[in-house]
Parts: structure tokens; sequence; C-alpha cells
């Protein structure tokens, strides 16, 4: 099937389906699937932390809310790359911590580069990227 350009379309409804990129403005109600690729983002998630160390903790991905399940206190969630304003909020809503992993070269607040920070069972923290290498905790769960 070959493209269609919908270049300066305005309808009132549109129905059937639509694959493919959107480059612009959607406005109004979208009902059905919608299943974003490339630099879209899921607002939330769950993950599940995993691995001892930074290489191997569950790489959050494209989540701006991941609400992670820990087994055991050694394992850890490692964030996004860094970029300018980037934000993720990681919570723990059951009753064991993780650790918190920067992405590979990327830092969390003063801890040295590709170094966790402790996330205690039943908090959250607000992360959000200063540039394309430092994460700083902006909001400390109570």
């Amino acid at each position: 099937m070959a493209d269609t350009n919908f270049d300066s379309v305005v309808a009132s409804t549109f129905t059937g389906n639509l694959t493919g990129n959107v480059t612009g403005n959607v406005t109004g109600n979208v009902t059905g699937t919608v299943t974003p690729t490339g630099a879209g983002y899921m607002l939330a998630g769950t993950v599940a932390a995993a691995g001892s160390t930074q290489g191997a903790a569950t790489l959050i991905g494209a989540i701006m809310v991941a609400i992670v399940t820990v087994t055991a206190s050694t394992e850890g969630v490692r964030l996004p790359t860094a970029a300018t304003n980037r934000a993720v909020y990681v919570t723990v809503p059951g009753t064991v911590g993780t650790k918190v992993y920067p992405f590979s070269g990327d830092r969390i607040d003063s801890v040295a580069t590709n170094g966790s920070v402790a996330l205690a069972a039943g908090k959250g923290n607000l992360y959000v990227a200063k540039n394309t290498s430092q994460w700083y905790t902006v909001v400390k769960g109570a």
C-alpha cells in the first residue's frame, strides 16, 4: 500500500487504522490502542529490579513513572540515558528497597559516575537530568 500524505487535513472524525508516524499535533479523543515507538514515552510501567551491579540492573527505559517490584535488597534498576530535563519518578511500593543506578557513564547527585543510590521500600524519588550525564534527586519520598 502506498503512503498517503495528510498534510493540512482537518477532519472532525477519522475512523479506521492509522499506522506509521504522526508529526504535528493530535487534538481530540483517541480510542483504541496507541503504541508509542521511537522517542515516545510510556507514562507508567512496572519494572522488576534485578542484578546487583549497574550492568545487570533492569533498565527503566522510556517510562516516566517506574513502579519497581523487588525481591531482594541487592537488586537494582537503571535510569535511562540522561537528557536535559528528562524526568523519571521511581517508586518502590513493596517492603524491600532497591538500588537506583544511572545509565552507564552518568551519575546521580554527588555519587561517583556509575554509582548507585538507595531507594527505601515504600518510598519514591523524582530524578531529573540536568544535562546528558547528570541526574539529580529533586523530590525524595517521604
